[in-house]
């Protein structure tokens, strides 16, 4: 069973993606060392054909799954239609799937689990598909360090869930499907060494970087410099292995004026790993200790004015949310909420605008808060509008633009961890600036404070609760802010000076930063408008990528029927044996070539009655017969003289369906003219054979093999005064009451005449029942085959 140090490679595909599968799997090795997972959109309605298809590209076994299956490397596992999948602890579950199409993205689900399950050794891959489930979920993968994978969307026969997917991820690996096994092979071989955040390269702090970073500052205008060495190092070094390369400053060559490169690199620098509730009794204290000092000096109404620092896709911002409305809920205060949560990476934004999530949250969600503040939606869940009216994202550096001012409070975890000691400092610094006297920072719980602990007092020393003191002089912060840093309403106060040499009193003017922040807002209400729109064309698109899943199954099993078809039409026709097949009208619904000898069929009758169709036979009730089968589901046969003196074995059988009804049908015609003719000639025979030994005066019978008499003379009946019915088909011995069981005709018969041809002239005299004592001479003639076979024996008898 694959554990988390193995290799899972998760596929998810829709329209069109099972010929793309079908590439991937050709010419797989038995042994690729990987479990490989298919989750395609199937209609629930239909028995799906997929594993059986699948089988015949593959020497893997492919299987479908069942809840808590193992999973096992070297198998493709499919999931079954009408389920969703999930994977835990190396074992795959399954679930009824959701009713409404609006609501299943079951790709997305099982990208979620697997990035929980398996983290940097979780693998994704999105094929062919209409509309955008898996993009979520591949991006989960994405960010917990795992392999991503997307084919390219020219290559697709439906594109558009490669792109929502590169849309993403841009800096997926996107490759053909018959380019990504080996790829797989060669990227996920246990000696690739995948690295992970905890897992860095023991030389990794000796390798420069500085001039790859200098090239994205001057590209990006954002500066990593300050950022830990070892985390910067394992991010890059994550590109160049992507490219085959193991020197930096070939990397930086590489990366000059390469724009989509530099994308990728500053994709992979910002860190977006995230949660809803992320550390659980950290937000719990945060509730209990914070939040009331906040609030108990807030009217109802008043602002409360928050900034969540390096927002990411924006569970913790929304975590933040829901706190405040439940605790307003329970205290029964009503407050004006302005929580702005921002965000270096302009992707995540975007997602954290839409506020919407894998089914995945449920690990972290409680069902009471999920059914409160989230709805389903695609397959997983969406905030609800209440919840994401709360919130204003937008794109903010918060190392080099200026902060925001009047804080009730200020989120930051999970970001200074990546920075160094000096960089942190002077965060620290301006987040006390940021904050009113007496608001609250909180932190994550391996960040601190550092140096600045006059700037703070303690509130919750274990989960980093701080409260502001701001009685450190405002112009020992102000000298420390570059210039840059302020507004362009920013002013001094010189100019009103009688002496010049006398002076950033600093004046900020914020009336900019919430006009844009109103104009944010309106755009939300537009979007969201919009997205609702866009809920009914995914409902379009995902009862179609189901219709479209079955169409392509349809069509595989018309191409195996056509063989099968190809492959009976030629047997049919080989077997020289004409046949017609009739519907439970009596309509032609396939005939053979040797048909027409019987009936003159051609081509264009298929669809007409039988009874239109002119039989080459003298006279027969075929149809009446036929009518009666169908009734009666009961077969008949019959021999027929046709008009050419050919003569047919006719057999007419019900034609059944695979339940086993009767829906038709079958007529076949045999041709027997040799064996009728041959019939017709022992006819004669046996004819003229009887009738020269009835001219025979002497007594004559004929034995069989076994000594049964087949046929004797008139002589014969009238001289031992025996009736036909008493001789034919009787043993010699048994005949007249068993008085020709003479031991002298058991010696003749048995033991001399089987090494003689025949014999003649043997005497008997015996007693016989009803003529009395009788003298004979006995003749015998046996006739062999051309093996020496005994086949008859000629029995003669002559009264002396």
């Amino acid at each position: 069973m694959p554990n988390g140090s193995q290799r899972i490679v998760a596929i998810g595909a829709s329209a069109g993606g099972l010929e793309a599968f079908k590439l991937l799997l050709t010419n797989a090795p038995l042994n690729t060392g990987i479990a490989f997972v298919l989750i395609q959109h199937l209609d629930p309605n239909h028995d799906s054909l997929l594993t059986y298809i699948l089988q015949t590209y593959t020497t893997m076994p492919v299987i479908e799954v069942t809840d808590g299956m193992s999973l096992l490397l070297n198998r493709v596992h499919v999931i079954p239609r009408n389920y969703e999948m999930t994977i835990k602890s190396g074992l795959l579950h399954l679930s009824p799937r959701l009713s409404s199409p609006i609501n299943r993205r079951p790709i997305d689900n099982f990208f979620a689990s697997l990035a929980d399950n398996s983290g940097a050794n979780a693998t994704g891959i999105i094929l062919s598909g209409t509309g955008a489930d898996g993009a979520l979920g591949l991006k989960t993968i994405k960010n917990s360090g795992g392999n991503v994978i997307v084919q390219t969307p020219a290559s697709a026969k439906y594109g558009d869930m490669p792109k929502h997917a590169l849309s993403l991820v841009p800096d997926a690996k996107v490759l053909g499907p018959e380019q990504m096994l080996n790829y797989l092979v060669n990227t996920l071989a246990p000696q690739s060494g995948l690295i992970t955040e905890t897992a860095a390269q023991p030389t990794q702090h000796l390798i420069d970087y500085s001039q790859v970073l200098l090239i994205l500052r001057n590209a990006t205008g954002h500066d990593f410099s300050e950022y830990k060495k070892r985390t910067v190092g394992r991010r890059v070094e994550r590109r160049m292995r992507r490219h085959g390369l193991s020197d930096p400053s070939i990397y930086a060559n590489f990366l000059k004026n390469n724009s989509v490169e530099i994308q990728k690199l500053l994709s992979e620098l910002l860190i977006n790993v995230t949660s809803f509730f992320r550390d659980a009794e950290a937000f719990e204290s945060l509730v209990e200790h914070a939040l009331p000092i906040i609030l108990q000096v807030k009217n109802d109404h008043q602002v409360i004015r928050i900034w969540d620092v390096g927002c990411a896709t924006g569970e913790e911002a929304y975590t933040i949310a829901i706190l405040l409305r439940e605790y307003m809920d329970r205290t029964n205060h009503e407050f004006n909420i302005q929580l702005y949560a921002t965000d270096l990476d302009q992707e995540s934004i975007k997602t954290a605008r839409l506020g919407r999530y894998s089914a995945s949250i449920r690990n972290h969600v409680s069902p009471d808060r999920l059914a409160k503040f989230f709805h389903l939606e695609n397959g997983g869940f969406r905030i609800n509008k209440a919840i994401r009216d709360m919130v204003i994202f937008a794109v903010h550096n918060v190392i080099k633009d200026p902060p925001l001012l009047k804080l009730d409070l200020l989120c930051c975890r999970n970001v200074m961890i990546y920075h160094e000691a000096a960089l942190q400092n002077r965060l620290i610094q301006k987040f006390n600036f940021a904050l009113r006297d007496g608001a609250i920072l909180f932190l994550a719980l391996t960040e601190s404070i550092g140096n600045y602990a006059h700037l703070f007092s303690v509130l919750e020393r274990k989960f980093k609760i701080y409260q502001a003191n701001k009685f450190t002089e405002l112009s020992e912060f102000c000298s420390r802010l570059p210039l840059s840093q302020t507004t362009d309403r920013t002013q001094t106060m010189s100019s009103h000076s009688k002496t010049p040499s006398k002076k950033r009193l600093l004046v900020i003017d914020q009336d900019a930063q919430y006009n844009n922040q109103e104009l944010q807002s309106i755009n939300e209400e537009l979007q969201s408008a919009n997205e609702e729109l866009e809920t009914s064309q995914e409902e379009l698109q995902s009862v179609n990528e189901e219709l479209t899943t079955v169409n392509t199954e349809l069509q595989v099993k018309i191409d195996q029927l056509a063989i099968v078809q190809s492959d009976i039409k030629n047997l049919l026709d080989n077997m020289n044996v004409g046949t017609i097949f009739l519907d439970h009208n009596l309509i032609i619904r396939r005939f053979t070539r040797e048909a027409v000898r019987c009936f003159r069929l051609i081509e264009t009758d298929i669809g007409r009655p039988i009874e239109d169709i002119t039989s080459n036979f003298i006279q027969s009730n075929l149809l009446g017969m036929a009518r009666q089968v169908i009734d009666l589901d009961e077969p008949i046969e019959i021999e027929l003289s046709a008009k050419s003196g050919v003569w047919y074995l006719v057999h007419i059988q019900p034609y059944k369906t695979l339940e086993g009804i009767t829906n038709g049908v079958i007529l076949t015609f045999t041709d027997i003219t040799k064996r009728v003719i041959a019939q017709e000639a022992t006819v004669v025979a046996k004819t003229l054979a009887e009738g020269i030994i009835d001219s025979i005066l002497e007594p004559l019978v004929v034995l069989d093999a076994q000594l049964k008499v087949l046929s004797a003379s008139r002589s014969f009946f009238t001289f031992f005064k025996v009736t036909p019915e008493e001789t034919l088909g009787r043993l010699i011995y048994d005949l007249g009451n068993k008085q020709w069981d003479i031991s002298a005709l058991r010696e003749l018969l048995e033991t001399i005449l089987p090494l003689r041809q025949n014999f003649e002239g043997y005497l008997v005299e015996h007693q016989f029942q009803d003529i009395g004592l009788k003298k004979m001479s006995l003749n015998a003639r046996r006739i062999v085959d051309s093996n020496g076979n005994t086949q008859l024996i000629l029995f003669a008898m002559q009264e002396m």
